[in-house]
This record gives structure tokens, sequence and C-alpha cells, in this order.
């Protein structure tokens, strides 16, 4: 049975502006159309790598 999760979204909302990618319509309609945003206008954070890297015993294995 689908159902949502305790604490979860269940319906969609609104993303913050600064963290909208540059092609979402929720940037477009605060920019001109080739605005370059700047630093204070985007949320720019690092890749998080989720996977550890390979030990030599699990490079061994088919």
């Amino acid at each position: 049975m689908s159902a949502p999760m305790l604490g979860s979204l269940a319906e969609p909302v609104e993303c913050a502006t600064r963290e909208a990618p540059d092609g979402n319509p929720a940037v477009a309609a605060l920019y001109p159309r080739f605005h370059q945003r700047t630093p204070d206008q985007v949320l720019d954070e690092e890749v998080y790598q989720w996977a550890l890297p390979l030990t030599d015993a699990e490079r061994m294995k088919p």
C-alpha cells in the first residue's frame, strides 16, 4: 500500500530560488534572460561523495 512517510512532504513545494538551477521557471521570472547569477544569488555546494573507495579485497572480486 502506498502512503506518505511520517514527516515527509506529501505535496510539491516551491524550491528556494537560491537552490534552483538556472533553467528553473522561478529563477527565469526573477532575472533577465542571460543574467549570470552572483554567489549571493545561488547556493553552490560541493557534491557529496556517498560511496567509499573500494578496498583491495573488493577490487579483486569479479
